[in-house]
C-alpha cells in the first residue's frame, strides 16, 4: 500500500501538467501514487500524462469523457489505494519536502493541514499564506483555506464515511471539507509552505476572484447554504460563524465588480444568507464589516449598497477593517498616516 495517493484531475493544462507531475515525482517521500484522471482534454494534456505514466509506474493514468472536476476527482478517489489522500491541481507545484513534512505530524491524527503560497504563471512566488491564529478547531483550520490542496486526509476516514464530492458547479471543496469537519477528526497543523497555487486568471473559470457573473455568485451562495446545513446538523457553531462572518464579507466585496443589471439579484441572494442568521450576538461585528447594522443592510438596495462601498470615507473604512480584524494595527496606522498626509497636502493645494 502506498503511503500517499495524490488525487489529480486534469483538463486542458498542457502548458503546466508536466511541471506538476515532475514536482510530485521529486517528492522526498518516494512511496506515493499519483492518480491522474484526464477529464476529456482537447489539447495534449492526456498525451503528456501517458508519457509520464510510461516512464514512472507511480503515475497512474486514466481517461474519461469530459464531466467536470467533481466527477474526475471522485473517479480518482475510487482508484486510490494509499493510506493518505492528497489533492493537487493540474497546474500547481508541490515543494519537494511537502509530503514528508505533513507525514511527520500524521501519526495520531486523521487530518494534517499545511500552509501554501501563490505563484505566478512563470512560477514566481508572490504571496505566502500563513494563518497561525486559526487553530481553535478542525473546522477553523480546514477553512483557513477551504480548498483540498495543502492538506492530507486519512483514506480510511473518507471510505468509512462514504465521502465524495457533491455534484455541484462550485463550492465542492467547501462542502466536502464541511463533511470532514462534521466528523470531528483528530488533526494537526504545520506552519510550512507545502503547496504552490498558480493564481492564473486565464486558467480559472469558476472563481469569483476572476469572474463576476451572476450565475457564479448565486452558485457560491447556494454552496454556502449547503455548508451551513451540514454544520448546523453537526452542531458546528464555528461553521455558522464562517458562513456569516467570512462568506458574506467575501461575497459582498464583489458586488461593485458585477454588471449593473445583475447587482439587485445578487444582493437579494446575499440577503437570504443574512436573513438566515440571528445577529443579536454579532451585530457589532457586522456593523464593523459592512458599515451598517444588519437591519439597515437588509433594507438597502444593491445599488445603494454599492454606492456606499464606493463612496465611503477611506478613514472610516480603515477603522472598520481594523475593528473587524481584517488588518493589523501597524498597517492600520500606515493607512491613517497616509490619509492625514493626503488631507494635509490637499489643504495646502487649496
Amino acid at each position: 500500500m502506498p503511503k500517499i495517493s495524490v488525487i489529480l484531475p486534469a483538463y486542458n493544462h498542457e502548458k503546466y501538467i508536466a511541471s506538476t507531475l515532475q514536482s510530485l515525482l521529486n517528492q522526498t517521500v518516494r512511496d506515493i501514487e499519483v492518480i491522474v484522471v484526464d477529464d476529456g482534454s482537447t489539447d495534449r494534456t492526456g498525451e503528456i500524462i501517458d508519457e509520464y505514466s510510461a516512464q514512472d509506474s507511480r503515475i497512474k493514468a486514466y481517461h474519461k469523457e469530459n464531466g467536470g472536476v467533481v466527477s474526475a476527482s471522485n473517479e480518482a478517489m475510487r482508484y486510490a489505494t494509499g493510506e493518505w489522500l492528497a489533492w493537487c491541481g493540474s497546474d500547481d507545484i508541490i515543494p519537494p519536502n511537502a509530503y514528508q513534512d505533513l507525514l511527520k505530524k500524521s501519526k495520531t491524527v486523521d487530518v494534517v493541514i499545511g500552509e501554501f503560497s501563490e505563484i505566478t504563471d512563470s512560477g514566481e512566488k508572490v504571496r505566502v499564506h500563513m494563518q497561525k491564529w486559526r487553530r481553535k478547531s478542525c473546522f477553523d483550520s480546514l477553512f483557513a483555506m477551504p480548498a483540498m490542496w495543502s492538506k492530507i486526509i486519512r483514506r480510511e476516514l473518507i471510505t468509512a464515511n462514504k465521502l465524495q464530492f457533491p455534484d455541484v458547479k462550485l463550492c465542492e471543496d467547501l462542502i466536502f471539507l464541511a463533511k470532514v469537519a462534521a466528523l470531528r477528526p483528530k488533526y494537526s497543523v504545520i506552519h510550512k509552505d507545502i503547496y504552490h497555487y498558480r493564481n492564473n486568471p486565464k486558467e480559472t473559470s469558476g472563481s469569483m476572484t476572476h469572474t463576476y457573473s451572476l450565475e457564479l455568485f448565486k452558485a457560491h451562495v447556494a454552496g454556502r447554504f449547503r455548508v451551513l446545513k451540514i454544520c448546523d446538523n453537526a452542531g458546528l457553531e464555528n461553521g455558522r460563524n464562517y458562513i456569516f462572518l467570512d462568506s458574506i464579507k467575501y461575497l459582498s466585496g464583489y458586488l461593485p465588480e458585477m454588471k449593473q443589471e445583475d447587482v439587485e439579484v445578487a444582493m437579494g441572494a446575499l440577503k437570504r444568507l443574512v436573513y438566515a442568521n440571528d445577529w443579536t450576538n454579532n451585530e457589532k461585528y457586522f456593523e464593523s464589516v459592512f458599515g451598517v447594522k444588519p437591519a439597515i443592510f437588509l433594507r438597502l438596495s444593491g445599488e445603494e449598497y454599492v454606492y456606499m462601498l464606493l463612496h465611503e470615507d477611506v478613514f472610516k473604512k480603515v477603522l472598520r477593517k481594523f475593528e473587524a480584524g481584517d488588518i493589523g494595527l501597524q498597517f492600520a496606522l500606515q493607512c491613517v498616516k497616509a490619509w492625514w498626509r493626503f488631507k494635509s497636502e490637499s489643504k495646502m493645494r487649496k
